[in-house]
């Protein structure tokens, strides 16, 4: 068991990308708003694609005890081998998290993914839910007679990869009245999101929610060129910083809206603490 918060250094490990600067901004955005609440001895964000490098963060934090929390959506590949190796904890993956280490006479917790985390069920809720009211047209639209196509990354490379994502769907469906229907759709493995269009639904209102940190090119390039945007206008969108997908847009016979990327809602730090207050309470292991 780690001490107390306010001695405890709280590292956010993100992925990052070197082709936009979005998802870093995203890391620094839920750094900021964890340093305002002043629970942690120290905040700090790390990325595995931008400054500061893992390693060196992890040096440099001050306090004896550390949080290394990996704001990531889904165990596998990356949480459990690629970070832990760029974080120096290792060359062998961590199968079994949270992981402890002691290190130069300091205590570090590496946790578990922050998507695995069960309030992830209620930021997607709110993610639709919110964008249906800021976009209500034709009409406004009632989550409860809407459907919800969760978009994951996934990959082949290691089965758990999709797992939180359809852990996420299995909840929504088992809640009475949170929406009409919901699926879980990847960007590298089936379903795609190019089925997305072509999934048989009651209703013709859809809601697209990104499973993903930040609003990066999967979220705002690789969703709306997969859901039949031209490249060519999605391009000329990013470059000028503009939405790429017209909330509500038509295709297939549905409504399709195309919610900000989960990373991104408001009351994502209230996760994040709740997540370590739950690891910091728990004997190490």
């Amino acid at each position: 068991m780690l001490g107390p918060l306010h001695q405890t250094t709280l590292l956010l490990a993100a992925h990052g990308s070197t082709e936009d600067d979005r998802p870093r901004k995203a890391g620094e955005w839920l750094t900021h708003a964890l340093r305002e609440k002043a629970l942690f001895g120290e905040v700090r964000c790390c990325f595995y694609k931008h400054d500061p490098p893992m390693h060196e963060a992890l040096e440099s934090c001050q306090s004896r005890q550390i949080v290394i929390l990996p704001l990531l959506m889904s165990a596998g590949f990356f949480a459990e081998k690629v970070f832990p190796k760029a974080l120096g904890l290792g060359e062998a993956p961590l199968e079994n998290l949270p992981a402890s280490f002691h290190l130069e006479q300091r205590e570090i917790l590496y946790a578990q993914p922050l998507g695995l985390h069960a309030g992830m069920t209620h930021l997607v809720i709110q993610s639709a839910r919110q964008c249906l009211e800021e976009y209500p047209f034709p009409r406004r639209v009632d989550l409860k007679d809407a459907c919800i196509a969760l978009v994951g990354h996934g990959t082949t490379r290691h089965s758990k990869s999709r797992q939180s994502a359809e852990n996420v769907v299995e909840a929504l469906l088992k809640q009475k009245n949170a929406c009409h229907d919901a699926k879980a759709f990847f960007i590298e493995e089936p379903p795609l999101v190019t089925e997305i269009l072509d999934w048989k639904t009651t209703s013709d209102h859809l809601v697209v929610v990104p499973f993903m940190m930040a609003d990066g090119p999967h979220a705002i390039e690789d969703i709306p060129l997969a859901l039949g945007e031209p490249t060519q206008r999605v391009k000329h969108c990013m470059t000028h910083q503009r939405p790429t997908w017209r909330n509500p847009t038509q295709r297939s016979g549905k409504h399709i809206w195309v919610a900000p990327p989960i990373g991104r809602c408001q009351q994502l730090p209230s996760v994040v603490i709740d997540h370590v207050q739950q690891l910091v309470s728990s004997p190490m292991p």
